[in-house]
């Protein structure tokens, strides 16, 4: 993925902090990956959730979680800035 990030006015990225997942096989052939999210603090204090349903193909849901692996073992243990792929 080579797509900028959308900054806001200050110039600091966009993010929407995820506040739960889940999955389920679809079909047999695919992955549904439900991320439910917020946009604001404000939103996280009043229960206000969104959430988008994402179907991945098999080989895409094993590359996102060997991705997900290795970000989560690179903040846990940092050796290098350098993005993960």
């Amino acid at each position: 993925m080579t797509s900028e990030l959308e900054l806001d006015s200050d110039g600091v990225a966009k993010t929407s902090p995820v506040t739960d997942y889940g999955t389920r096989p679809v079909f047999g052939t695919a992955i549904l990956l439900q991320v439910e999210y917020v946009n604001s603090e404000q939103e996280l204090q009043t229960g206000i959730r969104h959430q988008i349903p994402l179907l991945l193909t098999r080989e895409m849901a094993l590359n996102l979680a060997d991705l997900l692996q290795k970000s989560a073992h690179r903040v846990q243990d940092p050796i290098s800035d350098l993005p993960v792929h």
